[in-house]
């Protein structure tokens, strides 16, 4: 079993919710299979494509690069943010590694490359920043389509962490219902769950 987890945008930038999703995957049993963590891109992105007088949000509310400047700009941001977040988990005793989703195929087309479950096997945690290649450069990919492309994994679970307290539908955000809405279209059972109940996905430790 593999859960594929969707951090909200809400949680990006909280250091706090970080700290307690890493106490959470740190008490995980074992037995309670892999993880891997999705991930937009965050508050530092936008503040580092500021400071580069880059305006890279679309009218869909996502990031996309059109030309190489603003990819290798993009890219550059998004690994950093990615980084940082890795970082986070890592101090707390987690064997998180990140990714950008357009390292070696990672988030695209077809099925996730077998060397995915190599790295899950090994009991470390890939944190992926849901981007990879468009057709004018990196770009966003919304977490419904990112989580769908890693359910291809084996065994895989999707989970999105609500923002909401209760992790309840109906305490949802109208972002979050709109992606669990978005999963279910695509003929997924969503897991929604808190950063407090991550713990218990799969049984405890």
């Amino acid at each position: 079993m593999i859960h594929v987890v969707a951090v909200d945008r809400s949680t990006l930038d909280d250091l706090m919710a970080w700290q307690t999703i890493a106490r959470a995957l740190a008490g995980r049993a074992p037995r309670a299979g892999g993880v891997v963590l999705l991930h937009a891109p965050g508050e530092p992105v936008e503040r580092m494509l500021e400071g580069r007088e880059l305006e890279l949000r679309g009218p869909d509310g996502f990031l996309r690069a059109m030309d190489a400047v603003s990819s290798e700009a993009l890219e550059q941001a998004v690994r950093s943010d990615n980084r940082r977040i890795a970082a986070l988990l890592t101090e707390e005793g987690v064997p998180a590694v990140g990714f950008v989703g357009g390292d070696r195929g990672l988030l695209g087309a077809g099925a996730p490359p077998t060397w995915l479950e190599a790295v899950i096997r090994t009991g470390s945690i890939p944190v992926v920043a849901s981007v990879s290649p468009g057709p004018g450069g990196l770009c966003e990919r919304g977490l419904d389509e990112a989580v769908s492309w890693f359910s291809g994994l084996p065994g895989a679970v999707p989970v999105l962490l609500a923002a909401a307290a209760s992790g309840r539908p109906e305490g949802l955000s109208a972002r979050d219902r709109g992606i669990a809405d978005r999963l279910e279209d695509r003929g997924l059972n969503v897991t929604l769950s808190t950063i407090y109940g991550l713990a218990a996905l799969g049984g405890r430790g």
